[in-house]
């Protein structure tokens, strides 16, 4: 199974995990519990617009927030999937 995921907003607070990053945890989750195999399932995280800051280093996230980027360890949870 493929899908891909564009994703074009983010939270309006920076402190907040982006929703729409977290849907495609969830839909990974979802499939594997349900019985796919993981490797079975590719997915596709476009960020774009104001979502791509989301993509940002915890120094760059920091300058730009005062805080660490709550989407890194996802995004990077997700790169390794």
């Amino acid at each position: 199974m493929r899908a891909v995921f564009d994703v074009a907003k983010t939270d309006n607070d920076p402190a907040k995990l982006n929703r729409r990053i977290e849907t495609v945890a969830r839909y990974l989750n979802m499939h594997v519990r349900a019985g796919l195999p993981a490797d079975a399932l590719k997915a596709t995280l476009v960020l774009r617009g104001a979502a791509s800051r989301d993509a940002l280093n915890h120094a760059t996230y920091r300058r730009l927030h005062g805080m660490d980027n709550p989407n890194l360890e996802l995004l990077q949870e997700l790169q390794r999937s």
